[in-house]
């Protein structure tokens, strides 16, 4: 992809000339580097301003070819848009689009060969990159850490709550209400969730508090980073018991699952943190 470099002066000329481009929806308009753009649906709403987070669908595809849909994962992708003259970005057909979109808009963004810096593998001379963006929603820098703050204000309810869950396990009071599977995994649901069943394939989204049971140890949360955890479910890239224990559940479940070692780290452990044949309990709040 081609760089430019913008100058104060030609930025200043885009930035005036965004809410012209926009009302022209439906018409073929051109990004600041000369991409063709068109609006497929219009939205309504403000231009993103740097610094805030944009949420979005991704589609890129050659000819009649798709190469890549991030709808496959089940996610909405989302970051923090940069400074439109950051030289990162300069010439980058996606970003030249997002400056121009709103919510709710949904536009294609065309690119040659000659264009790119690295052309994917098999496109021809004649070949055009387009790329299919969604605008799904936009925050402001303030409104997003707002949203991470109230996740991580929690963390000490949830850390008093597993404190709470694991005495109770230890002690033997969930004798009796403990769902138990052959492998030795056990587990209690806090709370039934309103979602579908979690099938093999299915990309969850969850946040969790890891505690040690033999030691009691606190050693890993995502409430303090206030980000949940996404993964595929059944394909083992996380540690068996977890891909064990999300088959049996239904996305909303708030859960609290006893995992032995042979199901968590194993002999080894994850040092330093988590000891060799260390029996885990770990609390989840599966998101629907």
């Amino acid at each position: 992809m081609k760089k430019i470099v913008l100058t104060t002066f030609f930025l200043v000329i885009y930035w005036s000339s965004l809410s012209t481009l926009y009302s022209q929806n439906g018409k073929e308009l051109t990004t600041s580097s000369g991409f063709p753009i068109v609006w497929v649906e219009q939205g309504e709403g403000e231009l993103p301003e740097a610094g805030g987070r944009i949420f979005f669908n991704l589609q890129y595809s050659i000819g009649d070819s798709v190469v890549f849909d991030s709808k496959a994962s089940g996610d909405v992708s989302s970051m923090e848009l940069p400074e439109a003259n950051d030289p990162k970005i300069a010439g980058e057909p996606l970003f030249e689009a997002l400056y121009l979109m709103v919510p709710g808009d949904v536009v294609i963004v065309s690119q040659k060969r000659d264009q790119m810096n690295q052309p994917l593998p098999g496109m021809t001379e004649n070949d055009e990159l387009r790329t299919r963006v969604e605008f799904v929603n936009y925050k402001t820098a303030k409104e997003y850490e707002a949203e991470l703050q109230v996740v991580r204000d929690r963390l000490p309810e949830v850390r008093e709550f597993v404190e709470a869950v694991w005495w109770n396990y230890v002690s033997g009071e969930y004798e009796d209400e403990l769902i138990k599977t052959e492998s030795g995994l056990e587990f209690i649901i806090h709370e039934k969730g309103n979602g579908p069943p979690i099938s093999q394939g299915d990309r969850i989204s969850f946040h969790y508090f890891g505690k040690n049971i033999e030691s009691a140890a606190n050693f890993d949360n995502s409430f303090n980073r206030a980000r949940a955890i996404n993964f595929v479910v059944g394909y083992g890239s996380v540690m068996p018991g977890w891909d064990e224990l999300f088959l049996l559940l239904n996305k909303g479940d708030v859960v609290s699952a006893f995992i032995p070692w042979q199901l968590a780290y194993g002999v080894r452990g994850r040092p330093p943190v988590i000891p060799g044949k260390s029996n885990l309990l770990y609390y989840f709040e599966i998101l629907e």
